[in-house]
């Protein structure tokens, strides 16, 4: 499976997806209602500190040893029910991992918070294997639909097409823009690509390769000229300054 998952369908990688959007839009919008941030200038860290202050939610970079270190990117440990709350609980992120994939660590431990969480998952850990073997079918769906959450959250739409316009070049400009690493930048525009155009895999991945050249290939200018035509974005509000600057639609989803 492309994707790493051998125990999931085709299918239930597109469910997974469809839910991890529905999370990300969920997480965005209750970060914006409760910090007053700017829709523009959304960053990994204010929805880091949301989940502190309003869930006690703690964050802690963790010196993983031995084995641990190069098989876990963070956990998640969830505390006893508060009546009409989501539960006390610790993320832990291996301190040994690049910033970018710190923070796609958070929001994947995030993700498993506000999904996994109230659906009864309560008391337990969750484990951010670097293998996707170790899990069992059931949490290989889990681990897909936080894995695809996070990177939504990292790195929205409208953002992530205006920094395509932005920087011609997906390792350098891109990534930096959003504090993120270069794997997270290039599967996020591939997903998308993949997930919501309909494209297919093999043609998608040549396309999104394409970026990492300067200047990219003609045919992404006409993917991103289709995307804004189809949606239709305004990118114009994106500030763009290298410091994770991100643009949601965030009325809320479920009025």
């Amino acid at each position: 499976m492309a994707y790493g998952f051998d125990a999931l369908s085709w299918c239930d990688l597109k469910q997974a997806y469809a839910e991890a959007k529905g999370a990300a839009a969920r997480v965005a919008w209750l970060t914006s209602q409760s910090c007053g941030c700017d829709p523009g200038n959304l960053r990994v860290y204010d929805i880091m500190m949301f989940e502190e202050e309003e869930n006690g939610v703690e964050f802690q970079y963790v010196p993983f040893t031995g084995s641990a270190k190069r098989i876990m990117a963070g956990s998640l440990m969830v505390g006893a029910p508060r009546e009409g709350l989501l539960p006390y609980a610790q993320v832990g992120i291996n301190d040994s991992m690049v910033t970018g994939r710190q923070n796609y660590t958070a929001l994947h431990e995030i993700i498993h918070y506000h999904v996994d969480v109230p659906q009864g998952y309560k008391g337990e850990s969750f484990s951010s294997l670097l293998n996707h073997g170790k899990y069992s079918p059931e949490e290989q769906f889990r681990e897909a639909r936080s894995n695809f959450g996070a990177a939504i959250l990292h790195i929205p739409l409208q953002a992530m097409v205006a920094s395509i316009k932005a920087h011609k070049d997906l390792r350098e400009g891109f990534s930096s823009e959003f504090a993120t690493s270069y794997g997270n930048s290039f599967t996020r525009v591939r997903n998308f690509l993949v997930m919501d155009l309909n494209i297919k895999w093999a043609y998608a991945n040549r396309v999104v390769d394409d970026y990492r050249a300067d200047p990219y290939s003609p045919i992404m200018e006409e993917l991103i000229d289709k995307i804004i035509e189809e949606y239709p974005l305004d990118i114009a509000g994106v500030r763009l300054d290298g410091d994770h600057s991100v643009m949601m639609d965030f009325n809320d989803p479920f009025e």
